[in-house]
Parts: structure tokens; sequence; C-alpha cells
């Protein structure tokens, strides 16, 4: 209320936040029994840096990172692996005006997860063979993460009418049926 009062007044908007924690968390529970290191959990903070704004989108990230923190018994090199990639993503998809590209940004928090999944294997003293293992699972985790923006982000764009800026560039390509008709019957106006 305090710090996104648009967000806060706004109930789509609110709905849109808890969805987005909710599928969160329930991909880092079905992670969890895998590896929590590939669980793509920056998911959410990505979708939430596009379709509400990076703010609020950096808090969803710290929750996330909490909440996920519980359901991987209070390990903090998770908790600090989650928080790392899902600031990398968001700082990848909100620093470029011009547009985004959840490509980067999964390479961003791919990055970001080897960072931080390598220096606190090094704290702890962790095998080689174990941080590298950790290593390539987290930056298969954050590739997903991608992966999986790139696939939900048109469903929620429709569902809760959100205009991103993707979704304009592909409205104004010069291909697109509608403006090649205003071309041919109104010239002036295209």
């Amino acid at each position: 209320q305090r710090f996104l009062p648009e967000v806060f007044s706004d109930d789509r908007r609110l709905l849109l936040l808890g969805l987005v924690i909710l599928l969160t968390l329930v991909i880092g529970r079905i992670g969890h029994f895998y590896s929590d290191f590939v669980t793509p959990i920056a998911v959410g903070p990505l979708l939430t840096a596009i379709l509400v704004g990076p703010r609020a989108a950096l808090m969803l990230g710290l929750v996330t990172a909490l909440m996920f923190g519980i359901i991987a018994e209070q390990n903090l090199r998770v908790v600090s692996f989650v928080l790392l990639g899902s600031l990398a993503g968001v700082y990848s998809v909100s620093k470029h005006s011009q547009g985004y590209s959840l490509v980067r940004a999964g390479l961003w928090v791919a990055l970001a997860n080897v960072a931080a999944i390598l220096f606190t294997g090094l704290i702890e003293e962790l095998s080689a063979r174990q941080i590298v293992t950790d290593s390539l699972m987290g930056a298969v985790g954050g590739v997903a993460a991608a992966i999986l923006s790139i696939g939900l982000l048109p469903y929620l764009e429709q569902a809760f009418r959100i205009t991103t800026s993707e979704k304009l560039l592909n409205l104004a390509r010069p291909n697109h049926p509608l403006l090649q008709r205003l071309l041919l019957e109104a010239p002036g106006t295209y």
C-alpha cells in the first residue's frame, strides 16, 4: 500500500500478483523434489517485472526467496541462490527501455545462479564435483525460468488485459493484415 499504491488500488493487479506468487511456489514445491537449484523459481519475478513493474518484481522476488527457503528447509544457500537469480532477472528485464528480451534475462538469471551457487559452495567448503553439479543445475534453472516466462506471458497478458511493449510491437508489424488493408484503402492514414 505504501510503496505501490497504484498496484494496491487495482484488484486485477493484486490478483495477478497473488497468482504469480502461488504459481512460483507450486513450481518451487515441485522442483524441490528433484533439486532446489534446477527449480525455475525466477519465473515469478520475471513475469512481475514485465506485467506490473520492476519495483513490484523486486518485492515479489524477496517474498518468494523467503518462502522458497521455508520449502527448502531453511537452507540459506538456496535463499541466496533464488534471491540473486531473481534480482538479476528483474534487472535484465527492466534496464532496457526500448524493450526486453526474456532470452537475455534467462542468461542473466543462469549466470547469477551459477555465481551464487559457486560462492555459497565455496563458503560451505563443498566438493568441486558438488559445486559443478549444482552450478549446471542452476544454469538450467535460469534458462528454464525464461522459457516458462515466454510460455506464460501471453496467457497472463490476455487474462488480465495487460498490454506490454512486446504485444504492441507485434501489433505494429507492417505485415499485420489490418495494417496492410489500411495501407491499401487509406494510404495517407498508414
